[in-house]
């Protein structure tokens, strides 16, 4: 993912999470550390996008790699 991808999600995540609208700008209750973590350590569990991205290119590059070497 480009970073200027990257960085507009985030930007949106950021707006429907806490509640922007337009010019008018809400109070964070919550830091996105806390969102992200576990539901289980009191949080939402909200992946992050650009570790989720890793992720799922690391395990896309992983099955190729194995298809290839698997005669």
């Amino acid at each position: 993912m480009q970073k200027k991808n990257y960085y507009r999600d985030r930007l949106f995540e950021l707006k429907f999470i806490w509640g922007h609208m337009g010019n008018i700008r809400k109070i964070h209750a919550l830091n996105w550390d806390k969102l992200c973590a576990k539901k289980e350590e009191g949080g939402l569990h909200i992946r992050e996008t650009r570790k989720f991205n890793l992720a799922l290119l690391t395990k896309l590059g992983w099955s190729i790699w194995q298809q290839k070497y698997s005669f």
